[in-house]
């Protein structure tokens, strides 16, 4: 994903784990200590490549319900990720909600909308 600098507008890229989420958007996530994130915010604008440029307009989730369900979209079935984030799938591939809402609070999920 290539994001804009809020200050310069420079635009940088970001590489980052990302899934298909719903409506066509796209979904991605990092811990709070990082700050990039902060850029999205107010709905910047932003380019991935991933065989074809797309732009969407990204959104800070706020609410921790709306967060732990698109959270748990994404990491559905992807094993390194859960564990990135110090999670488990069971068997069906699914996070433990209860799990996932004890860490919740310290990510930053953004959800991207396709323009």
């Amino acid at each position: 994903m290539r994001a804009p600098s809020r200050r310069t507008g420079t635009v940088y890229p970001l590489p980052l784990s990302y899934r298909n989420g719903p409506d066509g958007a796209w979904l991605v996530s990092t811990t709070r200590r990082r700050t990039w994130w902060r850029n999205l915010d107010p709905g910047a604008d932003v380019t991935r490549i991933r065989g074809t440029e797309r732009t969407g307009r990204a959104r800070l989730v706020q609410d921790p319900i709306t967060a732990t369900e698109l959270m748990s979209l994404m990491l559905h079935g992807r094993r390194i990720d859960a564990r990135a984030y110090g999670l488990t799938l069971n068997g069906s591939g699914d996070v433990d909600t209860r799990e996932l809402m004890q860490i919740v609070d310290g990510l930053a999920i953004i959800e991207i909308c396709p323009t």
